[in-house]
């Protein structure tokens, strides 16, 4: 978000509200073997899922935009998830979710979706792409065969 300029979410979370909704679901927990609630309870969650488009907020042409939204090659939009949560609810379910970059936003995908009878899980098709931070001493001797920087 602040790669893209992105300061406040308030705008992109109004499409959903702020307020808490409150449903009786099912919910993904570290307490139980299962990965899951042994029952429904009734919860009040915040909706924290929003979305945008990058080229709103970066020309397509910045090396910025062309690192986040598009391939090595520069030919196609990437899709990979982001390590940040969020929650959408609705009245009959509740959505755990994490924010990916996909076809060249930032969006939001259920990793499970809660009811009030069953945890389901979406397993998706995403990949994690590392973020790596160089110290601005690095020196590369040009790239090898296949395209890869040849460090010093």
């Amino acid at each position: 978000n602040n790669l893209c300029g992105v300061t406040s979410l308030t705008a992109l979370t109004s499409n959903y509200g702020t307020k808490p909704y409150t449903t009786k679901h099912y919910y993904p927990t570290k307490t139980t073997t299962s990965g899951k609630s042994t029952s429904s309870v009734t919860r009040a969650e915040t909706h924290t899922s929003y979305y945008y488009t990058g080229s709103t907020y970066l020309s397509t042409t910045e090396e910025t935009y062309k690192m986040l939204f598009r391939d090595i090659e520069d030919t196609a939009n990437i899709a990979y998830w982001l390590a940040s949560r969020s929650f959408g609810s609705a009245k009959t379910y509740a959505n755990f979710c994490m924010r990916h970059i996909n076809s060249g936003s930032v969006t939001f995908n259920f990793m499970c979706r809660g009811t009030s009878s069953s945890l389901g899980d979406n397993s998706g098709n995403k990949g994690i792409r590392p973020v790596v931070y160089l110290q601005s001493t690095l020196q590369t001797d040009g790239k090898n065969e296949n395209g890869e920087w040849i460090l010093k």
